[in-house]
Parts: C-alpha cells; structure tokens; sequence
C-alpha cells in the first residue's frame, strides 16, 4: 500500500485551470485527488506503483549495502589492524551514507513524491558506503 505524499500545489491544467491540494495522502487513496493526477497520468496506479517498486528495491539494497558496512567496521575496530584516523574516516562516511539512505527511507512516499530527488540521495549514499568499504580493504 503507498504510504502518504504531499503533492505540489499551484500545478496548472493546460488550459490555465489550477488545482492545489496539501493532503497528506497517497492520491491512490483519495478519488478527488486520483482524478486530478489522472489528467496527466492515465494508469496512474500502475505509474505510482511502478516508481514504489523500484524505490523499495533500490532502498532495500543499499540499506543492505549500510549494514554491512556497520559490520565490516565493528570488525574493523576489534581487529586493530586501523588507527583511529583510519577508523573514524570510515565512520564519518557510514554516517554520511546513512543520513542518505535515512532521507529517502522516512520521507514516506516510496520515491512517488520526487523520485529524482530519492534517487540522488541513493546514488549519494551508495558512493559513500562504496568508499567507506574500499577504506576497509587493506
């Protein structure tokens, strides 16, 4: 089920009309606002369900991509092979990578709301954790 969105408001029809709306809610759950977005997207179920996919796939791997990185650092710290300026760039690039990650998994919308901008803090947080592993390779 799609969690809740906030569309943008002072959008305008083509043919001046504007329609607004501050709603907290999935359009897929409201036909006032379905019917809106249906104006310009015909199977509008199928395109919010399509983004929601991938969004959920993408924010699954690279969450998963996180906690094996918080792993390969609570090794790291008891293998004492890294000094503490080794370690603490690594934990500034997790935290780094992990603010990411955390935008787009509680911003609620499954990338339905701005999929461009999710998608980049993915791609942000997926170079952070990759440099954070690379960090571990010695």
């Amino acid at each position: 089920m799609p969690r809740g969105i906030l569309l943008r408001p002072g959008r305008h029809k083509e043919d001046g009309t504007t329609y607004l709306s501050h709603a907290l809610i999935s359009p897929l759950q409201s036909d006032s606002i379905k019917a809106t977005c249906a104006a310009c997207h015909a199977d509008l179920d199928a395109f919010v369900h399509g983004i929601q996919e991938k969004m959920e796939e993408r924010t699954i791997a690279i969450g998963n991509k996180l906690a094996e990185l918080t792993d390969k650092l609570a090794d790291a710290v008891a293998s004492g092979k890294y000094t503490e300026e080794q370690l603490d760039a690594v934990r500034a690039l997790n935290r780094k990578g992990q603010w990411y990650w955390d935008f787009v998994f509680v911003e609620n919308s499954e990338g339905a709301h701005n999929s461009k901008l999710d998608n980049s803090c993915l791609d942000k947080a997926d170079a952070l954790i990759e440099e954070a592993l690379k960090l571990l390779e010695i």
